[in-house]
């Protein structure tokens, strides 16, 4: 590891640790990214909007040098990066800007670990996700747009209007 090759990475923390450990990198200057899901609870016949992680125990670091590296490994709570055979996985940044695109949105969207065939690539011209290339694909009749995040199995889907869809 001589040359760190600078760019996101997924780190994998303890159950429910995601805000400590982006706190904790916070403090300690280094960027992360954690991106939340705002979604109804109900507690004791009470309803309650409470924000949660959108990936549970997954929490986006980026990394320039090797320092970084080491010192997002001592944080309470870490666990491992997330790694393809030896290599910790670099997200590419492409992933983390659409994502932070529908955070930003407070859309309506899920997250989904299913298969989904590949759809009709199309770029948003309007609105706040403008300029996001993504899929369409058909769902129980209806169009919804799909976000890929390979590296974690999952999948965002967003409903969105047909026409801001180029």
């Amino acid at each position: 590891m001589n040359s760190f090759p600078p760019g996101w990475y997924v780190v994998y923390t303890r159950p429910r640790y995601e805000r400590k450990v982006a706190t904790t990198l916070d403090l300690k200057s280094i960027t992360s990214f954690l991106p939340m899901n705002c979604t109804l609870r109900i507690w004791g016949g009470k309803k309650r909007y409470v924000e949660v992680p959108m990936f549970p125990s997954y929490l986006f670091v980026f990394l320039d040098d090797v320092m970084k590296y080491y010192e997002v490994m001592k944080v309470e709570g870490f666990l491992y990066y997330v790694k393809f055979g030896k290599q910790i996985a670099k997200v590419n940044e492409a992933v983390v800007n659409n994502i932070r695109l529908i955070e930003r949105q407070r859309t309506t969207y899920e997250i989904t670990d299913e298969q989904f065939s590949p759809g009709r690539q199309v770029t948003i011209t309007h609105g706040a996700l403008k300029d996001l290339a993504a899929e369409v694909i058909g769902i129980k009749g209806k169009e919804k747009i799909l976000i890929r995040v390979n590296l974690l199995k999952r999948n965002i889907l967003v409903t969105l209007p047909q026409e801001i869809v180029a």
